[in-house]
């Protein structure tokens, strides 16, 4: 695969802190399970009340000041976008998309953004 046709890195936010968390889950859970993986790399980020964890079960983390992720074995990958699948707070109200531009706006990389109804 050459690297302009490689998949493009997205990060599938869910959970959230509100009630709707477990909704989000099973949204997120509907898009890890049917998307093109020959267009997309999604990377799951679960959100909780105790912080974001990455799903991978590799040990990889998120640094949230500028949205990459960081490898066990130092690699640095930023993503290519984002999938949105809080519902609650912080994806519905606007709160995750508001700091990935403020971030932008101090200059860090930021993917593009984009919430979604996962009806």
């Amino acid at each position: 695969m050459t690297p302009s046709s490689a998949p493009r890195t997205l990060a599938v936010l869910t959970g959230g802190y509100s009630a709707e968390a477990p909704v989000s889950r099973k949204s997120a859970a509907m898009v890890m399970a049917h998307i093109d993986r020959t267009r997309w790399q999604p990377i799951l980020i679960d959100i909780t009340p105790s912080g974001w964890a990455v799903a991978d079960g590799r040990g990889t983390t998120l640094n949230r000041a500028d949205f990459t992720l960081c490898h066990p074995d130092g690699f640095i990958q930023p993503f290519d976008g984002a999938l949105v699948m809080v519902h609650g707070t912080p994806g519905e109200d606007g709160r995750d998309a508001e700091a990935a531009h403020r971030l932008r706006l101090l200059g860090g990389r930021v993917p593009d953004v984009q919430v979604r109804d996962s009806m």
